[in-house]
């Protein structure tokens, strides 16, 4: 009735510019497409996004859609090749979309009417791509074993550079992972960021990806732009090191790594203090790793469990110290473990390192870990190191400064701070 009526725009946009005939194929309602294509629908009309009909009905795994809008484009002088390629804003083909839906029939539909496997949108991505980040074996299968181009497509890399081996280490997809291997993909490629696919898997937690490629041979050596090698990342996950198979950390190759540096000198103990992470601690320390390393600021990993509260860190570290020296090692500003301990206000922290012999020592501005305390407002940790010496209050900075003072300042900022809020 409506279409038969003489005021109606058989093409009027509706929401994000959306047209009759491509809400039809969205809704799967052939009929309907039919109607108001003999009326005067236009089937190459784009919405604000530039999607179109076949756009619509390939999201939608509207078969019968498809092949109206397929037939009626010949007419129309678009072949079914060229027009089951037509893009939308973002690049997307037909075919982008029926793999973002996951219709395994709609994706055959695309490919039998001639649709581009290797056509890439705006991130370079392929649908390849969109298939193998959400994990799907079946479809990737079918697009590789339909592929006809003169270059590989197993390797083939987005924007950030990663290939479908990468995606498939984001989300911890294994059996396409095996699957992509078996096919002669390759596990050492690096992304933009310098991160192979064991470093991606690593950084995402994907232990079974992991643990697959370290079983193929995976070149543990590589390291990321910032200079992390995969025991850098690992140690870094809740868990660590447990979750890697133990036979790995047996071998020779990956036990050297112990004792690599990132690009500011922190080996993976330093990565493993910060952290807390208990277990892979004691994996690291039972692989002979030197807890006196320092990184590129003169750093040991006593510094970075002091600093972030580490508390049973700190004993761990502590116990197999043969002597105090580390205890009271300055970094590069001449703070110990105790001035970061007490800059944080890590009450816990402080007093197990005044009580294992930690020294009352001034940094090269002079100040004394009271100092770094009470600039942050930190009065239980202040409390602390007073009940240890009383006479620290008196000690001055290397401008004269004395310890009232910067309290003071730390209860002035303070106060200031409430009146802010």
């Amino acid at each position: 009735i409506l279409v038969q009526h003489s005021a109606t725009d058989i093409n009027l946009e509706g929401e994000a510019g959306n047209t009759p005939i491509i809400v039809a194929c969205y809704k799967d309602n052939p009929e309907a497409l039919t109607l108001l294509i003999e009326n005067g629908g236009k089937i190459c009309k784009p919405n604000k996004t530039g999607g179109m009909p076949i756009h619509a009905a390939a999201f939608s795994g509207a078969k019968t859609c498809m092949e109206i809008l397929l037939k009626k484009g010949e007419e129309l002088g678009h072949s079914a090749k060229t027009h089951i390629n037509f893009t939308n804003n973002g690049k997307c083909s037909p075919l982008h979309l029926a793999v973002q839906s996951g219709d395994l029939e709609m994706i055959k539909m695309c490919i039998e009417f001639g649709a581009q496997i290797d056509l890439k949108q705006n991130e370079k991505c392929t649908a390849l791509h969109f298939a193998a980040t959400q994990g799907a074996t079946e479809i990737v299968k079918l697009m590789m074993s339909s592929y006809a181009g003169e270059e590989s497509i197993i390797d083939a890399a987005d924007g950030n550079k990663e290939t479908l081996l990468h995606r498939t280490a984001l989300f911890d997809h294994y059996e396409l992972a095996e699957y992509l291997i078996s096919m002669g993909a390759n596990i050492d490629s690096v992304d933009i960021e310098g991160r192979s696919p064991l470093l991606l898997a690593t950084s995402c937690a994907s232990w079974k990806i992991v643990n697959l490629l370290l079983s193929k041979g995976a070149n543990v050596s590589l390291k990321d732009h910032l200079g992390r090698n995969f025991l850098h990342l690992t140690v870094l996950q809740p868990g660590g090191l447990q979750h890697l198979n133990e036979k790995f950390l047996q071998m020779e190759h990956i036990k050297n790594l112990v004792v690599d540096e990132d690009n500011e000198g922190c080996t993976p103990l330093h990565y493993a203090c910060r952290q807390g992470v208990a277990l892979s601690v004691n994996n690291l320390l039972s692989l002979n790793v030197s807890i006196y390393s320092k990184s590129r600021d003169k750093k040991s990993p006593l510094h970075f469990a002091a600093s972030y509260g580490r508390i049973n860190t700190c004993q761990r570290l502590i116990r197999d110290m043969k002597d105090t020296r580390l205890l009271n090692e300055g970094d590069k500003k001449g703070m110990t473990p105790l001035h970061l301990a007490a800059q944080n206000g890590h009450e816990k922290v402080v007093q197990f390192l005044l009580k294992r012999g930690a020294l009352f020592l001034c940094d090269y501005k002079g100040w004394t870990a009271l100092h770094h305390a009470a600039f942050g407002g930190y009065t239980r940790t202040m409390q602390i190191i007073l009940d240890t010496n009383v006479k620290c209050t008196d000690r001055v900075d290397e401008e004269g400064v004395c310890v009232h003072i910067a309290l003071f300042v730390s209860c002035l900022l303070l106060l200031l701070d409430q009146t802010s809020v």
